[in-house]
């Protein structure tokens, strides 16, 4: 498939994004995102993205929550492997925050020294 070419689904995903733009909210706040702000400011690699990865990268952003201008999300491509997205763990740690059956975790070191800790 070339890469100016569009499928059906992908027409449909830009359809639904006004051309490329959609605004969601993330904790409160608008996050607006187009085609033009994610290959230019929040594409990492050197890869070229296609609209197809930028639509994904959209879409799971929005339905997720999640607000890549606080690196809670990226799109890395490097040359022509596929394109993928990761989710900090921060964003996951938010999520968490926000259950009320989320206790919090415990961190730190044991200690055993001539048999006592």
């Amino acid at each position: 498939m070339e890469e100016n070419k569009l499928t059906k689904q992908e027409n449909d995903a830009l359809a639904i994004f006004g051309k490329g733009k959609t605004i969601y909210q993330v904790a409160g706040n608008d996050v607006a995102l187009s085609f033009d702000i994610v290959r230019n400011y929040l594409t990492k690699g050197n890869g070229q993205v296609s609209d197809q990865d930028i639509v994904q990268f959209i879409s799971i952003c929005k339905f997720n929550q999640l607000n890549p201008f606080l690196n809670e999300a990226f799109l890395v491509k490097f040359g022509q492997q596929p394109a993928q997205m990761i989710v900090s763990k921060e964003a996951f740690f938010k999520r968490a925050d926000a259950s009320e059956q989320y206790e919090g975790f415990k961190a730190g070191i044991i200690l055993i020294r001539d048999n006592q800790i």
